[in-house]
């Protein structure tokens, strides 16, 4: 995912506004996987990688043949993991591609305890399963499902590899939601599931991909972008509008009370001069307006950038 900027031109004027919260973001544009923990527990047992984990094409594809070795050793499996711990979390991934002929289970992992292992994995997932068409929490003990957190909506659109979905995972003390978003219209939600469980407070967080077959002896093969985690739901930026009153230009943008904002100001958008840095967001509100001296017919350039 390239950076968002959100921009408006009234006039003479632009505006962008950005934010750069303490979330981990990864979008894969670097080509790599760098700062991800592998997950591959089956090549613990036979000594040579099973699951590739590929980035190159800027975004993570995890990919594995069916596991036909030993009934012992479970399904074909992979996932990757940050190494940050989240007592509450928001997650956020798009899945952009799969095999649609496998039946495989895709999806976030969250409060995973530390040092996974072959047959010692424990936490939640959030997965959406294509063949299914539904999304479902399921809690984690021993590498296995041991219990369904809510239930298992089906999503309003059956998503092709092409279009992709959002999955969105957010835990608040023991209450867990997941969600699928379309990711043509990101604000049109498919499906939402919750539920409450008090079997892990914190842990880490990752990306998985897994054979849900009835044999278990399917291949994975499902491809990751735009991951985000944070401790809380990012708050939105956008522009709202621009007008000139009484000489001044109020530039009205969503907000987050309590935070505080700057508006800089660059004739090329190179140079930029702070021009005011205490604007607070509105209390009760999730909206701001900002007042700056207008000065008619020249061109300026605006950011609003939070402190």
């Amino acid at each position: 995912m390239k950076p968002m900027i959100l921009s408006f031109l009234t006039a003479l004027l632009s505006l962008t506004f950005h934010e750069i919260g303490t979330a981990q973001i990864d979008n894969f544009d670097d080509g790599n996987d760098n700062g991800w923990q592998r997950f591959d527990p089956i090549s613990s047992v036979i000594g040579s990688n099973w699951v590739t984990f590929d980035a190159s094409s800027k975004a993570l594809n995890i990919k594995a043949s069916g596991q036909n070795l030993n009934p012992q050793l479970g399904p074909s499996r992979g996932a990757v993991f940050r190494p940050d711990i989240y007592s509450d979390f928001w997650i956020s991934a798009d899945i952009v591609d799969w095999d649609p002929s496998q039946r495989q289970a895709i999806g976030i992992l969250a409060r995973i305890q530390p040092n996974p292992s072959l047959g010692n994995a424990q936490g939640y997932l959030l997965s959406f399963q294509p063949q299914e068409n539904d999304i479902q929490i399921t809690r984690l003990v021993g590498e296995q499902p041991d219990g369904y957190i809510g239930d298992d909506p089906p999503l309003t659109i059956q998503p092709q590899p092409s279009e992709g979905v959002r999955l969105v995972f957010i835990g608040q003390g023991n209450l867990l939601t997941g969600r699928a978003y379309s990711l043509s219209e990101p604000n049109l939600l498919l499906a939402e599931s919750s539920g409450t469980d008090n079997s892990f407070s914190q842990g880490v967080a990752g990306l998985l991909a897994f054979d849900f077959s009835t044999g278990g002896n399917s291949p994975i093969d499902a491809t990751f972008d735009n991951y985000a985690a944070g401790a809380e739901e990012p708050y939105q930026f956008g522009t709202i509008g621009a007008r000139v009153e009484d000489g001044n230009l109020l530039i009205d943008f969503l907000s987050k009370p309590g935070s505080f904002y700057a508006i800089d100001q660059s004739t090329n958008l190179k140079e930029w001069i702070e021009v005011d840095d205490g604007i607070e967001g509105s209390t009760g509100s999730d909206r701001t307006t900002a007042q700056i001296p207008f000065v008619a017919g020249s061109k300026l350039f605006f950011r609003i950038r939070k402190q």
